[in-house]
């Protein structure tokens, strides 16, 4: 039996992370997301329910449930609250809490006799209880508690039986929750850079009335190379422009930024769209830089004319009222 039983959760930490790795890489700036993957996997197959809380200051967060709804439902507000500071320093601590037989006693020796009273009627079907502690950095940032019901199976769980094995899914799911943040701290980084690159408002123009509007993408491979801008030329003539660097991350985000000063500081010049375009594509072959795409429309209020030139860029579209 215990052959078996050791073999049962190798099989699971195989498919905890075969399971867990395509949503991470799916997630994009979700640090959550593995952790409502695990959830749904760890229920059945190891616990009658699952509650994930993200740890903050003040207060848990829900981050996923899953299991009976006569069990978790109860379980929300009780699993909610810091209630039981004795748990959570150990938890801190990166130590797997289990209570092992839900008693009145074991209740109120976390959190006062007075608690226990009041939310026994809850906790009292509750066989025991597995907090598995998630943390980055040594700095712990969710719990994963896993729950067996007295109604609902003869499971139960004990230090001396699971502590090893939850102590190994509690690693895994750091490390997932740890790349995945990481990965979320770098689109913001990048998305933070190229803002900066990028004009905070579109320059006033008499008669002109402008206004622009940038989304990133969803994915961190889609951010970085994206850029806009407005200048208004000493003749009254006004050059708009867009563009998209081929690429993404940092490196794109800082060869929009040398794209479009190069064609605001030509622009300036007086040059038409096409000899616009023409001499910022020999600069970047000088810069090595990547490949971009561009449109440019110089416009003249006054006569009423546009004239346009793109380079493998969809042209803008004109209006009429």
């Amino acid at each position: 039996m215990a052959v078996e039983a050791a073999r049962a959760r190798l099989a699971f930490l195989g498919e905890m992370t075969d399971s867990l790795v395509p949503l991470l890489e799916r997630g994009g700036d979700d640090p959550w997301i593995v952790l409502r993957g695990f959830a749904n996997l760890a229920t059945p197959r190891l616990a009658d329910a699952c509650i994930v809380r993200a740890v903050e200051p003040h207060r848990l967060s829900q981050v996923a449930m899953a299991g009976p709804e006569e069990l978790i439902g109860p379980l929300r507000s009780i699993l909610s609250n810091r209630r039981f500071p004795a748990i959570f320093d150990r938890l801190a601590g990166r130590e797997v809490v289990i209570t092992e037989d839900m008693t009145v006693g074991t209740v109120a020796a976390h959190a006062g006799e007075t608690f226990a009273d009041r939310a026994w009627p809850i906790l009292s079907r509750v066989r025991s209880i597995a907090h598995v502690p998630v943390c980055i950095e040594g700095r712990l940032v969710a719990v994963v508690s896993l729950v067996t019901g007295r109604e609902l199976s003869n499971r139960s769980f004990s230090l001396l039986a699971d502590g090893d094995f939850f102590g190994e899914i509690g690693r895994r799911l750091s490390l997932f929750v740890e790349n995945a943040d990481r990965f979320a701290r770098g689109r913001r980084l990048v998305e933070m850079f190229q803002r900066t690159l990028l004009p905070d408002l579109l320059p006033w123009i008499p008669g002109i009335d402008a206004a622009s509007r940038y989304l990133p993408a969803s994915s961190e491979d889609e951010i970085g190379g994206d850029w806009f801008d407005l200048v208004e030329l000493a003749d009254g003539r006004i050059v708009a422009a867009v563009g998209d660097v081929v690429g993404s991350g940092l490196e794109a985000a800082a060869s929009m930024g040398e794209f479009r000063t190069a064609l605001r500081a030509l622009s300036l010049e007086g040059r038409g769209p096409g000899s616009l375009l023409e001499r910022v594509s020999e600069l970047a072959a000088g810069f090595g830089r990547s490949f971009a795409t561009a449109f440019v429309a110089v416009i003249d209020p006054y006569r009423g004319e546009i004239r346009y030139a793109d380079a493998g860029h969809p042209p803008a579209l004109l209006v009429r009222s």
